[in-house]
């Protein structure tokens, strides 16, 4: 499916994003644009969207994952953080959801990185 593409695109992407973050690559304009690169609204969005109910659990951790480390550079919106928000709401619900019937050690890493990703866009309002 689509989604599911997008979301390698995206894990791709994020991959690459925490390659320069952590290793550099010693040309700092060249490592600051591909960080630009990698989190324009396109990018960032995207990864809200394919974070959201209706794709698989792979590609909302997928996304997520990729979410918590953009989440620094991208201009989230009210809207992208009540997707976040809205996330989380399923983690915790008693009902029969994909994500509140998780393991509990899995739901506990999608919580944790619920939980970095609004801190970070909390952060740059």
């Amino acid at each position: 499916s689509s989604a599911k593409f997008a979301s390698k695109v995206l894990g791709l992407g994020g991959d690459l994003l925490e390659d320069v973050l952590v290793n550099g690559n010693g040309d700092v304009d060249a490592s600051k644009g591909l960080v630009d690169l990698l989190t324009t609204d396109s990018w960032c969005h995207s990864a809200v969207s394919l974070a959201s109910k209706g794709t698989s659990l792979q590609t909302r951790e997928r996304s997520l994952i990729a979410m918590k480390l953009m989440a620094p550079y991208c201009n989230f919106n009210e809207e992208d953080r009540k997707a976040v928000r809205q996330i989380g709401a399923e983690l915790h619900s008693k009902g029969e959801s994909e994500l509140s019937s998780l393991e509990p050690e899995i739901k506990a890493e999608f919580v944790q990185l619920v939980d970095a990703i609004l801190k970070e866009m909390d952060a740059h309002q």
